[in-house]
């Protein structure tokens, strides 16, 4: 139901995505977004956070995004992970 068209010959992708449309399937093409018929996400997983990042018809600026959620990821669950004290005595 879908292929990934993701060689470096524009020529051999263009002809998998023919080919794929010929058949009805949906076909991402990795060389060319505004040729493709459809676009899959950047994606980043971490433990129990994935992060998927759709920027339209531009496959670079999502990586970029993505890329730069992975650099700030360990403060972003730093700063959100509940922080436990020590029960205080009072005599």
């Amino acid at each position: 139901w879908l292929v990934h068209a993701a060689t470096d010959d524009p020529s051999v992708n263009a002809a998998v995505a023919a080919e794929a449309e010929r058949r009805g399937v949906w076909c991402v093409r990795a060389d060319d977004a505004t040729k493709s018929a459809a676009w899959v996400p950047a994606v980043l997983r971490s433990g129990e956070i994935t992060v998927a990042v759709n920027a339209g018809r531009n496959p670079r600026l999502a990586i970029a995004v993505r890329d730069g959620v992975r650099e700030v990821l360990p403060e972003i669950l730093a700063a959100s992970t509940p922080r436990t004290t020590a029960p205080v005595r009072v005599d």
